[in-house]
C-alpha cells in the first residue's frame, strides 16, 4: 500500500500489520473492527496492535503524512483548514439497584486536526493532528490570566507553525492556513509576520473580536463599523450547505475589502497591517441570521476578484467538518 510505504514505526512487523489493518478498514470504513475483519484472529490482531506500547498517534500517521506531503508538492495552491472535534466517550458505572437508572462517567477527548485540500476541494490528506483532555480545574477566568503558550488556544498557532513547515518543504506551492473564529488570535498574526519569506504560510481567519483599528495614523475605529462603512466591490451567490437543522440554500452576498491596521493591547502585542474582507448576505430568509463574515488575511486583496477568492477559500473550511 503506497500510503504506508514510508511508515516509521518501532518495529518493521508493525508496519506490515498497519498496512493489513488499513486494507481491511478502508474496504468497509463504516463498520466496526470485528465486522470489517474477516476472522476472529484478524480482529484480535487489530486490538493487540492498538494496545501495543510501541504504537502511538505519530507513528500511525507517519506514512500518511509522508504521502500527503508528496501530493501537496504537486499542487500550485493548497488550503490547510484546521478545526477541533470533540470526542465524547461515556462509561457505564455500576447500577445502584434502582431499576433502569444508570450512572455514566464522561470522558471527553479533543482532537485538533489540519487537513490539506485543493481549491477545487480534493482532499490530499491529514497534515497534523493533536489530542488532549481539558483540565477540569480550568475556568474561563483563569484562562484569561494565562500566557498564550499555556492556553488551549495555543493549538491554532502550533498548527499554523506546521503549515509554515510545509511551506518551507514545498517552495513551489502556496500554502494557506484557514481557521474559524477561534483562530482570531493576535499572536497568530504576529507569528506570521515574524516568519521568513521562504517559510511563511499565508492565512485566512474569520474575525471574532471587534478589534480597534488605526485609521490614517491618527483616528481609531472598530473593525465591524469600519468594514460596514466600506463601499462594496461586488456581489455573487454562495452555496450554503445544510447546517444546524437549516436547509441548504444559495445566498447572495455583498463583498467589501480594504487594508487595515490592527492595534495591539499590552506590550506583547504590536500593531499589524493586513487585509480584511467582509462578505454580507443580502436579504437572508425570514427568521434566519444571514451570513456576515469578516475575514482577516495576509494575502493581498485589492479588487472583487481577489476578495471572492478569499471568501471561496475560507468556505473550504467546511470540508474539515465533513471528515471529522
Amino acid at each position: 500500500m503506497d500510503e504506508v510505504k514510508n511508515q516509521v514505526m518501532a518495529d518493521a512487523r508493525l508496519n506490515k500489520r498497519l498496512s493489513n489493518i488499513l486494507g481491511s478498514l478502508s474496504s468497509d470504513p463504516k463498520s466496526s473492527i470485528p465486522c470489517a475483519s474477516k476472522t476472529w484472529a484478524e480482529t484480535f490482531s487489530v486490538y493487540h496492535f492498538i494496545e501495543n506500547d510501541k504504537v502511538n498517534f505519530d507513528s500511525i500517521m507517519s506514512g500518511h503524512k509522508a504521502a500527503t506531503l508528496e501530493r501537496i508538492k504537486a499542487q500550485p495552491v493548497v488550503l490547510i483548514p484546521q478545526d477541533t472535534t470533540f470526542l465524547n466517550f461515556a462509561t457505564d458505572l455500576e447500577s445502584k439497584e434502582m431499576g433502569t437508572l444508570r450512572r455514566k462517567e464522561a470522558n471527553q477527548q479533543l482532537l485538533h486536526t489540519s487537513i490539506a485540500i485543493t481549491p477545487s476541494r480534493d482532499n490530499l490528506g491529514v497534515v497534523e493532528g493533536s489530542m488532549w483532555q481539558r483540565d477540569k480545574e480550568s475556568s474561563a477566568k483563569s484562562r484569561h490570566t494565562k500566557l498564550i503558550k499555556d492556553k488551549e488556544s495555543r493549538r491554532w498557532l502550533d498548527h499554523y507553525e506546521s503549515a509554515c513547515q510545509l511551506q518551507e518543504r514545498c517552495p513551489e506551492t502556496t500554502i494557506v492556513s484557514i481557521a474559524d473564529r477561534e483562530g482570531d488570535i493576535h499572536e497568530w498574526f504576529q507569528l506570521a509576520e515574524d516568519q521568513s519569506e521562504q517559510r511563511r504560510a499565508n492565512y485566512i481567519v474569520r474575525a471574532k473580536a471587534n478589534r480597534t483599528l488605526e485609521i490614517d495614523g491618527e483616528e481609531t475605529a472598530l473593525l465591524w463599523d469600519h468594514m460596514n462603512d466600506q463601499k462594496p466591490v461586488g456581489q455573487y451567490r454562495v452555496d450554503i450547505p445544510r447546517r444546524n437543522g437549516e436547509p441548504e440554500r444559495k445566498a447572495k452576498v455583498s463583498v467589501s475589502t480594504t487594508e487595515i491596521r490592527l492595534l495591539g493591547k499590552g506590550k506583547s502585542k504590536r500593531p499589524l497591517s493586513l487585509y480584511s474582507v467582509l462578505a454580507k448576505e443580502l436579504n437572508p430568509p425570514e427568521g434566519e441570521k444571514g451570513i456576515e463574515w469578516i475575514l482577516l488575511t495576509d494575502l493581498p486583496v485589492e479588487d472583487f476578484k481577489q476578495a471572492r477568492v478569499i471568501v471561496d477559500w475560507y468556505r473550504s473550511r467546511w470540508e474539515i467538518e465533513t471528515y471529522f
